[in-house]
């Protein structure tokens, strides 16, 4: 619906407790807006605790609720998104509670207010046209997709090597999960943390750490993954801390018409060296995407190599998924009190996997990918006919 600038019955809504932090907040952003910031970007917890004053024991309570709260995988988002398509076709009003009401048979959902929190992670929200209220994603996430989508079918048709980079963590809760997805710490005492590259051909190459980090994960980069690599290859992988950090800031107006006109390009944003310096900015403060460049990405590019992050909210559109859905659906028994062994019994079972279920991976992928832009395309124009009340957007 609509926000109303100054509605009193929105801020009645909020408890004292709500207001005092948003209050917090404010202030300290304020106070950064000239100072700088007060903590380190990759110290995210200790961000979130300054901000909010919150103690480390509530965060991790409301951490610990959202862990077992419902993600919706590559599957459930393809049933929503197919639903949602359908909906807005019909040019009628709905909610969350519809969308739930179209999908719950058909995905494991466990209730509807999973189902609307899941959504709201993921970057939905009502919004107010001239059929009512419907719920959009944030076009900037479609954006990235859309561009991250275009740029993997340029790459595959021109037959391009690619390996997706990831990591997984391995003790004895057997869940291999991403470190820093399901906030754990990579510094695993009671296992190990895999790095892995994994391609059409199978396991390129892995790595079992102790205590893994950003500087850990680079070093393998550079010592081993890059001497087997193909030329002008493309790697893929997430932005996972351990990926690296940011190293280029978004463009600014103090930039030059250059490095301006280099941004536009690498976005593929339609641009002209004869439009003026403000033409270029403005082109830039309008589009939705942020340039982020990653110190890792350099390193890559500077071999020759091509780095696409994963879309935002689509971590599991790679090969790396389907292989740990594999190995945790599998006949391979991991029975082991030992954490050494079941470093060795996953190993095994990684590398012994054939040729032809790897090609399996990656025709999944594929198909993946040409469904996610079809349906995207389709809600793109089913969109159209709808007027978003411009209080929605500001």
């Amino acid at each position: 619906m609509a926000k109303i600038e100054g509605d009193e019955n929105e801020k009645n809504a909020l408890d004292c407790q709500h207001q005092d932090i948003l209050r917090t907040i404010f202030e300290k952003c304020k106070y950064e807006s000239v100072h700088g910031l007060q903590r380190p970007l990759e110290l995210y917890r200790e961000r979130v605790l300054y901000y909010t004053d919150t103690t480390e024991h509530v965060l991790d309570a409301v951490l610990n609720s959202e862990n077992v709260s419902y993600r919706p995988d590559l599957f459930d988002r393809a049933v929503i998104n197919d639903s949602l398509k359908t909906m807005y076709a019909q040019q009628e009003s709905f909610s969350f509670n519809d969308i739930y009401e179209k999908i719950k048979d058909k995905v494991k959902v466990p209730d509807l207010n999973s189902f609307c929190r899941a959504m709201k992670q993921l970057g939905y929200k009502p919004m107010n046209t001239n059929y009512g209220n419907i719920i959009v994603e944030d076009p900037k996430l479609a954006y990235e997709r859309y561009l991250f989508l275009k740029k993997m079918f340029k790459l595959r048709a021109a037959s391009k090597a690619i390996y997706y980079i990831d990591e997984r963590t391995i003790d004895l809760n057997k869940t291999f999960k991403k470190p820093w997805l399901d906030n754990e710490d990579v510094t695993n005492n009671e296992g190990y943390v895999f790095f892995h590259v994994v391609s059409r051909n199978g396991l390129e190459k892995g790595l079992f750490c102790n205590q893994a980090n950003a500087e850990d994960f680079s070093k393998w980069i550079s010592d081993i993954v890059l001497s087997f690599m193909k030329a002008s290859s493309v790697i893929i992988m997430d932005n996972s801390p351990l990926h690296g950090k940011t190293v280029i800031e978004p463009i600014s107006r103090h930039h030059t018409k250059a490095d301006m006109l280099s941004w536009l390009q690498r976005n593929n944003i339609p641009c002209s060296p004869s439009m003026r310096k403000a033409e270029l900015y403005d082109l830039i403060a309008r589009c939705p995407v942020k340039d982020r460049q990653y110190q890792l990405d350099l390193i890559f590019q500077a071999h020759g190599h091509e780095v696409l992050r994963l879309p935002e909210n689509y971590h599991d559109l790679s090969m790396t998924e389907l292989l740990w859905e594999h190995i945790l659906s599998s006949a391979f028994s991991f029975e082991t009190t030992n954490v050494f062994n079941l470093k060795t019994k996953v190993y095994n079972a990684i590398t012994t996997i054939r040729q032809e279920k790897w090609l399996q991976f990656e025709t999944i992928i594929k198909d993946t990918e040409n469904n996610i832009f079809v349906v995207d395309q389709a809600i793109e124009q089913a969109l159209d006919a709808y007027e978003i009340d411009p209080r929605d957007v500001m």
